[in-house]
C-alpha cells in the first residue's frame, strides 16, 4: 500500500494601496552656513501630511486560503538622515508605533508604522495624517502617490525656483517670502500604474529649488582682488629672478 502525500505551497504577495487624497501644508524655514568665501543655505521642512484611504480588497476577502498579515503605513524620504525627529502618525485619529525603515522599497527609504489594529479585510474608507520635520539643501520636492494630491509651502526665502512634472497652480513671490500651492490627480501621472513596472516615480517628482542670490558687487570685489595678486606675484617673481642673477 502506498499513502498519498499532501503538499501545501504558501505563497506570498503583496497588496499596495494608494492614498485617495494626500493634502501636505508645510513651512521651509532656512539658514546659511559659512565655509571660507562660500556660503551654503540649508533648510528645515516642517509639514503635515493627511488625506484619505480608501480599502477593498476584493474577492480576497472571502477566500479562505488567503491569510492577511499585518498591514502598514510607510513614508518615504529621499535622505533620511534629514529626519530631524520621530515623525508622528496617526491613523483614524489613534497615534501609531513608528518603526524606522520602509518595507515597500519601490519608494526608497524612509519610516513605517504597523497597523496592528486594523483589519485589512474590512472594506471602507480610512484618514491618516503625518506630521514631520526633514532637514536638507538646496530644495524640497514631492511625489504625487493620491489620486488627488495638493501641496501647499510656504518660506521667509525670497528667491524660489520651480520645478518638476507640474508647476504651482497657484504662486506668490514677495520680497518677505514665497507661498505656493500644487495640485494634480492620476489622470496627470497614473502612479498606481507607474508603481506596478519599473518605472522610476522621479519623472512626476516636483518641488522648489531655493537659489542664493547673485551678489554681483561681491563677485566683482573677488574678482578685483584675485587680479591684483595675480599681478603682484608676476611682478615679484621678476624681481626675485633679478635679484638671483
Amino acid at each position: 500500500m502506498w499513502k498519498e502525500e499532501e503538499r501545501v505551497v504558501v505563497t506570498h504577495h503583496d497588496i499596495t494601496v494608494l492614498p485617495d487624497t494626500l493634502h501636505v501644508d508645510g513651512e521651509v524655514a532656512t539658514a546659511t552656513l559659512h565655509r571660507g568665501l562660500y556660503d551654503v543655505l540649508t533648510h528645515v521642512l516642517t509639514a503635515r501630511l493627511q488625506g484619505q484611504f480608501h480599502v477593498d480588497v476584493g474577492v480576497l476577502a472571502k477566500d479562505g486560503n488567503v491569510t492577511f498579515g499585518v498591514p502598514f503605513l510607510a513614508f518615504a524620504v529621499g535622505d533620511v538622515r534629514g529626519i530631524r525627529r520621530t515623525p508622528a502618525f496617526t491613523w483614524q485619529g489613534k497615534p501609531v508605533a513608528v518603526l524606522p525603515g520602509n518595507p515597500y522599497k519601490r519608494l526608497g527609504d524612509g519610516v513605517h508604522a504597523p497597523l496592528q489594529a486594523f483589519d485589512a479585510k474590512a472594506v471602507g474608507d480610512y484618514r491618516y495624517h503625518i506630521d514631520v520635520e526633514l532637514a536638507g539643501m538646496e530644495g524640497v520636492r514631492f511625489s504625487p502617490v493620491a489620486k488627488d494630491t495638493r501641496v501647499t509651502l510656504q518660506s521667509k526665502w525670497p528667491h524660489p525656483s520651480f520645478f518638476g512634472h507640474v508647476l504651482p497652480t497657484r504662486r506668490e513671490v514677495r520680497e518677505d517670502g514665497f507661498r505656493s500651492t500644487w495640485q494634480t490627480t492620476w489622470f496627470a501621472n497614473d502612479m498606481a500604474t507607474v508603481l506596478e513596472g519599473d518605472a522610476s516615480t522621479a519623472a512626476y517628482d516636483f518641488g522648489v529649488h531655493l537659489i542664493p542670490p547673485i551678489d554681483t558687487y561681491r563677485l566683482a570685489e573677488r574678482v578685483t582682488k584675485y587680479a591684483e595678486l595675480f599681478v603682484l606675484l608676476t611682478f615679484a617673481a621678476f624681481l626675485v629672478f633679478e635679484l638671483v642673477r
